[in-house]
């Protein structure tokens, strides 16, 4: 069964090809590079989203998502919570909903960024939302009527899918049968990390995937 990714879909064989192509120093530093302290920010967090090459950011932005770090509420988002569990208009959904707004008051940091942090921080919770998943979830995303963060309510819905579960089962099966380093590693991630992977690297090596269908104009992060 294929992965999907709103109105994109990978074949079995195209998310194995994507996965071990993903970049290994991305895969070290990012994924690899340290235990993230679970409730604040820090600057080995600062300099894991910068040597991945995941994020760019200046002195000025560091220093805000530090500041900010120690008055987040990451108590109210389990170190174990699961994307899967958080139904939108649930108390877990709106819980992490309020933890990436707690960082998009510093200029500069919007989604991307935050969640490229907070996938470090809960990574069964937070998938990466930049503007490929935006571009891929436009149409899904814009069906969610009156949800907030509508992108991250259709990922949970593909993540949750019959075909995702089993497209995930069968992606580990082929990493661990591979036996390189890098696939032990890549077996290990959380399947909303290993979801991330996939999309990202198929996109590289694609170019670009086929515009997802017109849809009314609508920003959905």
């Amino acid at each position: 069964m294929p992965f999907i990714f709103g109105s994109y879909k990978v074949s079995d064989a195209d998310a194995l090809t994507a996965a071990l192509h993903f970049d290994q120093a991305c895969l070290a530093n990012y994924d690899f590079g340290g235990t993230s302290a679970p409730d604040t920010v820090d600057t080995a967090d600062i300099g894991r989203l910068i040597g991945s090459r995941m994020v760019g950011m200046n002195a000025r932005e560091a220093a805000g998502l530090i500041r900010l770090g120690p008055s987040a509420p990451w108590h109210d988002v389990p170190i174990d919570a699961r994307l899967e569990d958080a139904a939108p208009g649930s108390a877990l959904f709106g819980a992490a909903a309020a933890l990436r707004e707690h960082f998009k008051s510093i200029k500069g940091v919007r989604d991307a960024k935050v969640t490229k942090l907070l996938a470090m921080k809960r990574p069964a919770m937070f998938p990466v939302i930049d503007s490929r998943v935006v571009t891929l979830y436009k149409v899904a995303a814009a069906q969610k009527v009156g949800v907030s963060y509508p992108t991250t309510a259709a990922i949970r819905e593909d993540v949750l899918a019959k075909a995702t579960v089993t497209a995930l089962a069968k992606l580990r099966s082929a990493l661990l049968k591979n036996g390189s380093p890098k696939a032990l590693r890549l077996a290990q991630l959380t399947g909303l990390r290993l979801r991330d992977v996939v999309l990202w690297q198929r996109w590289e090596l694609v170019d670009k995937p086929p515009p997802p269908p017109a849809w009314p104009n609508r920003v959905a992060w």
